[in-house]
Order: C-alpha cells, then structure tokens, then sequence
C-alpha cells in the first residue's frame, strides 16, 4: 500500500501568498496611477484568485481519489492500462494500491538501443497512445497531468497511471 499525504496548514500559505500578491499589484497601482492600467491590475487580481483555486483543487486529495476511482473502472476495459486502486482516502490522505514491479518511464528504458528495447517502447506508445485516445473520444476527459513521472511501466510492458489530482 501507498500512502500519499498533504501538508498541513496549505490554506494558511494558500492564503498568505495570495495576500502578499495581491499587496503587491495594489502597490504597483498606487506606482502607477494611470486610468488605462486600472483594467489591466483588476485582470491581475482575478488571475491570482484563479491561480490560488486551481492549486487547492489540484491537492484536494478527495477528489484526486474519485478521478483515480473512475479511472481505474474505466481502465478495466482498455487493454494494457491500469490505475492502482483507492483503498482510503480523507482531503488530506490517500491509501492505494502498491505498483511493485513498476518503474518509470524514463528508468525503465535505459539508453540502450537494442531492437528489444525499441520493440518494448514502440508497445509502450501504442498502449499509451490507445488509452489517452480512448478515454478522450469515449468518455471526454483525460489524464491532466501527463509526463513520465506519471506513467509507470511494468515487466510485463502494462502501462500503470499515477497522480490523479488534475
């Protein structure tokens, strides 16, 4: 089992850093009084608060287990795609399903160029590209947060999706 565990205290920060942004487009305002700035600097402000949400959305940890959920049953039917299972989750923890075998993708293809290995990557971005394709046409949503870091690869060349919070 996995554990993954948020910091306490994020709507402080939260909180503090937007204040401290704000403060400081409030000030370049008062540096630059000019009238045809003014929707500029009130653009800015609403982009902070903007910005602000979607971090608290992204580490709302309740909702990251419901996308990892849903996409685990989703990917019980694509072929070669897997979502490790939610077994708790509260707004700050999520327990789930342990990857044992699995690496990422950029440890698990070494920079050999073997025809082997060429052959394993080819497999790979056929599965990855099947199950992005697949979960966008079919159901109209889609990983929000793909990189290597976020894809895991096993040795059996089953694609394993992580970190669901976007």
């Amino acid at each position: 089992m996995v554990e993954k565990v948020g910091r306490q205290n994020l709507d402080r920060e939260f909180l503090i850093g937007k204040t401290v942004i704000k403060l400081a487009i409030l000030s370049s305002q008062y540096w630059a009084p000019h009238s045809k700035l003014s929707p500029f600097f009130a653009s800015w402000l609403e982009q902070v608060d903007v910005f602000v949400e979607g971090f608290r959305r992204e580490l709302d940890f309740e909702m990251e287990a419901d996308n990892q959920t849903r996409f685990a049953r989703r990917a019980d039917a694509t072929d070669g795609c897997y979502v490790p299972r939610v077994y708790h989750r509260s707004r700050r923890i999520i327990e789930m399903e342990f990857v044992d075998s699995a690496a990422s993708l950029s440890a698990a293809f070494p920079g050999s160029n073997s025809r082997r290995t060429r052959r394993a990557r080819r497999r790979a971005g056929r599965q990855f590209l099947h199950a992005v394709i697949s979960h966008l046409l079919v159901y109209r949503e889609f990983h929000g947060d793909l990189h290597p870091g976020n894809i895991l690869i096993d040795s059996d060349a089953r694609l394993f999706f992580i970190d669901w919070g976007n």
